[in-house]
């Protein structure tokens, strides 16, 4: 679908959704100074073109008892596409990989992989990186405390 220009009404509305996209309609409309209505038609449009993938709750993991945060770089033996390809869809499907990046330079992936624990890391690591073929060598890093956790995206307002 073609994407339509932002006017300054949309990228407040995306704003203000980043900030809190279970708020209700009415209440970004009046802080927007337009219409519940027109607010509506506005979002579905914005989601509709792509601005919004989607919107979701942001869960605590530590109170969830997902308090492991590892990142993953992996480098494959081979740059080809098919073995990338065969990668992530090795890994991607993986519950706890919440973010997954085909890198540039020294690693060929990123991988975030939230945990209850090292055990369920240790798993990951020996059932499913480890046996896949295409991996040349792992290096993880492993998250000692979150300093900035943020999801937006920073577009020009």
């Amino acid at each position: 679908m073609r994407r339509s220009e932002l006017d300054e009404t949309d990228r407040r509305l995306l704003a203000e959704l980043q900030r809190d996209a279970g708020e209700p309609a009415t209440a970004l409309a009046r802080r927007l100074g337009i219409s519940a209505s027109q607010c509506a038609r506005r979002v579905k449009r914005l989601e509709s073109e792509g601005y919004i993938r989607r919107r979701v709750a942001l869960l605590d993991g530590a109170k969830l008892g997902c308090g492991v945060v590892v990142f993953i770089s992996v480098a494959l033996k081979s740059q080809s596409d098919d073995v990338a390809r065969d990668f992530e869809a090795a890994v991607r499907g993986h519950p706890s990989v919440t973010e997954l990046y085909w890198m540039n330079g020294t690693y060929d992936f990123l991988l975030k992989f939230v945990a209850a624990d090292l055990a369920d890391f240790r798993r990951f690591l020996e059932e499913t990186l480890t046996r896949h073929e295409g991996v040349d060598h792992i290096q993880s890093f492993f998250a000692v405390k979150e300093a900035k956790y943020e999801t937006g995206v920073p577009f020009q307002r």
